[in-house]
């Protein structure tokens, strides 16, 4: 008896999550790229404010950070199934570049 399974999208999606999930490396870039990175920027924003006594700088400051900390929330929350729709992508390449050296 002989038993195959295929694997889908939604398997290379949880490998992914998985292989994310468990790296270290990943979770300090995450937290620096959410976090860390749009409090040094309004932080850069609010000095130059306070030294060019321009309330302006606060509100670009304050839109700087929070745009950043969306995009790199969602960046990092869509990485997973853009990474498994790229591998399953190669994976029809390859085989179909096989299948067509192997009638060569």
């Amino acid at each position: 008896m002989q038993i195959s399974y295929k694997n889908n999208l939604d398997d290379l999606l949880a490998l992914s999550e998985d292989a994310i999930s468990n790296n270290k490396q990943w979770a300090k870039k995450k937290a620096w790229s959410i976090y860390y990175m749009p409090l040094l920027i309004l932080t850069v924003c609010s000095l130059f404010a306070f030294l060019m006594d321009k309330p302006a700088f606060y509100g670009g400051g304050i839109g700087g950070a929070l745009f950043s900390s969306i995009w790199s929330y969602f960046c990092y929350k869509n990485y997973p199934k853009k990474m498994a729709k790229e591998i399953e992508q190669k994976e029809v390449f390859v085989n179909t570049l096989f299948l067509y050296l192997l009638r060569a």
